[in-house]
């Protein structure tokens, strides 16, 4: 008598032959997917391009090295020297009276222009929080670098 590991007789699975890579072409809405998602993401993208940052607007001249003109001729001049003093149009102000001398300055003016000039010696954050100043007295600022006052001489 002989003993059947295997109650179902095993066979041996037969392996179908594969279909061809492209057998047939895609559904209609996986085509219109994988064009439009990313046509509607681009465009997107161009149309609303993200936050809009904020931050203070400067402008600083630049003259063409035939140009001897005197940009600040008769304009609001701020100067912080080394030791961080400010001078209004040569006349010297507190951190204190700065902003009502800013606001009576530019009362008068159509442009409300103040052209900012800063010692080579002093740090980044006083020029920023006078900078600071000009701007909550809604006034335009032009630093004068040291190569336009060269430029301008």
């Amino acid at each position: 008598m002989s003993i059947a590991l295997c109650p179902v007789r095993c066979r041996r699975r037969r392996r179908l032959p594969l279909a061809p890579r492209f057998a047939f072409p895609p559904s209609f809405g996986f085509v219109y997917a994988s064009f439009t998602l990313p046509l509607v993401f681009l465009l997107g993208a161009i149309w609303f391009p993200g936050p809009n940052y904020h931050g203070i607007w400067i402008s600083v001249p630049s003259l063409s090295s035939g140009t001897k003109l005197e940009l600040w001729a008769g304009k609001l001049v701020l100067k912080i020297d080394s030791k961080r003093r400010l001078y209004l149009n040569s006349k010297r102000i507190s951190q204190k009276e700065l902003k009502d001398a800013l606001v009576n300055g530019l009362a008068r003016r159509a442009d409300r222009v103040v052209f900012l000039e800063g010692d080579d010696d002093l740090e980044y954050r006083d020029v920023v929080s006078v900078m600071d100043r000009i701007r909550a007295a809604r006034a335009k600022i032009i630093l004068l670098t040291p190569r336009a006052r060269a430029e301008s001489k």
